[in-house]
């Protein structure tokens, strides 16, 4: 009889922590259903972007006027920035890791520091990558921007 009563709790045992996996994963599925993630890409379109203050004198910061089209706010930016030279040479400038600016405003003035530019004509050029909640990425890369560095 003690030996049947082991066996039988051990299926017992046995049997509930498999219910209780089935059950978590039945909670997790139905959380899963129940939360609403944004899906959207931040950004629907990139309407213009300009060197504000072009020509810059070496070691400036060139400052950019970016209009565009943006729908939601709760994504964190990593931006990651280049200047191509005449020759086509890439020059990275410094990243950044900022909220991206709300989607209330419809142009942003950003500053592009430069101080590793030597004189020349550059293409400024950023790629985005936009954080989402809900494990969501999108990646975009805005028009180039013209400028000059100068004495």
């Amino acid at each position: 009889m003690i030996r049947f009563l082991a066996k039988l709790w051990r299926w017992f045992d046995h049997a509930s922590v498999v219910l209780a996996v089935a059950f978590m994963g039945g909670v997790a599925v139905q959380l899963l259903l129940l939360v609403d993630v944004d899906r959207r890409d931040p950004i629907q379109e990139w309407v213009k972007l300009e060197a504000v203050n072009s020509p810059i004198r070496q070691g400036s910061v060139l400052i950019v006027n970016v209009e565009r089209i943006k729908v939601r706010d709760d994504c964190a930016v990593i931006s990651v920035r280049r200047a191509q030279d005449e020759d086509g040479k890439s020059h990275d400038l410094p990243d950044v890791i900022w909220e991206g600016g709300s989607s209330e405003e419809g142009n942003l003035l950003l500053p592009y520091g430069t101080q590793s530019l030597m004189l020349g004509s550059y293409l400024l050029q950023v790629e985005l990558e936009y954080l989402c909640p809900g494990g969501l990425s999108f990646v975009h890369h805005p028009p180039d921007v013209r400028f000059r560095v100068v004495e």
